[in-house]
């Protein structure tokens, strides 16, 4: 459908500038002639830009076409050129098929998206499960870095000391010399 109004939209605009600018504006010695023939210009560019656009925007394209009839209808108003009322009839008719042109195009985009069924329903479903209750989730909340202490007994008395101590705070004696992180010295 869309080819074809493109088809038809080239083939008219060729036709409509041919008679409105050759035939009227540069021939005519009556003034109200002359300005239908250059007023088909405004006609003819938003007509020529729809007739492009019908591919890829077809509601632009629709837009554009109802442009150019209402110019066309404004035109055959106020000049004495009455076919001008035709090629504004004939504009909306072309706006009118790209309009459909539209609609059949998002069908077929929705049902490349999903072949078997509907977008609003597809909606629908996924953010209303049947009969299942949503839980909230938890966050887990990040722990405290906790330095690691390595500690043995002392020999005398049992008591916690930390590798690092070199003598036992209890009763004083002596680290044995295998639990000290430090290395060895030679005497």
């Amino acid at each position: 459908m869309r080819l074809a109004i493109a088809i038809i939209g080239l083939v008219l605009i060729v036709g409509f500038l041919f008679q409105g600018v050759f035939e009227d504006a540069l021939t005519s010695s009556d003034a109200s002639t002359w300005r239908g023939g250059a007023s088909s210009i405004f006609v003819a560019v938003p007509w020529l830009f729809a007739a492009m656009y019908v591919f890829w925007l077809p509601r632009l394209a629709a837009v554009l076409f109802v442009a150019a009839g209402v110019f066309a209808l404004l035109a055959a108003a106020t000049t004495s050129q009455t076919d001008l009322w035709v090629w504004g009839i004939a504009a909306f008719i072309l706006a009118a098929g790209s309009v459909v042109a539209a609609r059949r195009q998002r069908t077929a985009d929705a049902e490349k998206r999903d072949p078997g069924e509907t977008t609003p329903a597809m909606i629908t479903d996924q953010l209303a499960p049947s009969s299942a209750s949503i839980a909230p989730m938890p966050i887990a909340v990040p722990q405290p870095d906790v330095p690691v202490t390595l500690t043995y007994p002392c020999p005398v008395c049992e008591t916690a000391m930390d590798m690092e101590q070199q003598f036992c705070q209890e009763c004083g004696s002596p680290a044995p010399v295998h639990a000290t992180s430090r290395p060895a010295m030679p005497v």
